[in-house]
């Protein structure tokens, strides 16, 4: 009996550690006027200024052709969305996810890419033999788009922390 009654108690403090995590996760995104970096709060909307302000610059730095830069802005417009409706957060270990689960890696824009800038498409690139797809790379515009938030939000966070 006393396996039994410990055992439940044993449950129900787990349950309790459970939906205390739960709630702790879901509060994590539901702030609307921050989004979440780690363990710092970041104001959304000085985020998304920042994230405006740079985005010419880090486009130039990159020095992406114009179907680069196609791609990254389709992106781009689609994470500021992500961001103003408050489905992006940065975990602890600097990942970002989306909450519904519409962000990833990938883009619906399947082109790949030579060294000299020409552009395929996805149908073309797989009628090629093993040699000629050698010369060619996708161009993932997802992930740079979250190495871009990730490296302003990572300054904000710094910048916030330091400030205190």
């Amino acid at each position: 009996m006393r396996r039994f009654i410990l055992f439940i108690s044993m449950v129900i403090c787990m349950s309790f550690q459970a939906l205390a995590s739960d709630l702790q996760q879901s509060n994590r995104y539901q702030d609307d006027d921050t989004y979440n970096y780690k363990d710092t709060k970041i104001s959304k909307s000085l985020l998304l200024k920042n994230l405006r302000h740079n985005v010419q610059s880090y486009i130039e730095y990159n020095g992406w052709d114009s179907y680069r830069v196609e791609e990254f802005k389709h992106a781009y417009y689609k994470y500021l969305k992500a961001i103003e409706e408050g489905r992006i957060y940065t975990n602890d270990f600097g990942n970002l996810w989306d909450t519904a689960g519409k962000l990833n890696n990938f883009d619906e824009d399947d082109y790949y890419y030579d060294k000299k800038g020409n552009r395929i498409t996805g149908d073309e690139y797989s009628k090629l033999s093993p040699r000629k797809q050698k010369k060619y790379l996708p161009f993932y515009a997802n992930r740079y788009m979250a190495n871009f938030v990730d490296s302003i939000a990572k300054e904000l966070a710094k910048h916030k922390n330091n400030s205190h």
